[in-house]
């Protein structure tokens, strides 16, 4: 049990993008290299460069290729959903952005989670 909550995992994934995550769900990042201080560009530039590794974690998280994944934050969902697509993943964002949530976005966050949810028939 972790912060009071069970560790029964109803997804086998969760991809995430800030390091500072903790929780129940097993977490793989776009990078594990700290990105903050870079701009934009320099960000999705080592997101791309990571991938392959990314592709590899994911691949031993859910070997069943057609386990649902949810991309968080903008450039995580413009930069790897087309790839991760491409190499057999479901991710269930379908061209959805989900904004991570901090800085007041949270209210923002909860819906674009739920409508993804709800239309992958996760209610």
């Amino acid at each position: 049990m972790e912060s009071g909550v069970a560790e029964t995992f109803k997804y086998r994934a969760f991809l995430s993008y800030s390091h500072a995550d903790t929780g129940v769900a097993k977490r793989v990042h776009a990078t594990y290299e700290p990105v903050n201080a870079l701009n934009d560009t320099m960000r999705d530039a080592v997101i791309v460069r990571d991938y392959p590794s990314l592709r590899d974690d994911v691949a031993h998280l859910v070997s069943n290729r057609p386990a649902p994944l949810v991309l968080i934050k903008a450039n995580v969902c413009r930069v790897l959903e087309p790839r991760l697509v491409a190499d057999g993943f479901k991710v269930l964002n379908r061209g959805r952005t989900i904004y991570f949530p901090s800085s007041g976005r949270q209210k923002e966050f909860e819906q674009q989670f739920g409508a993804i949810l709800k239309s992958a028939g996760f209610d």
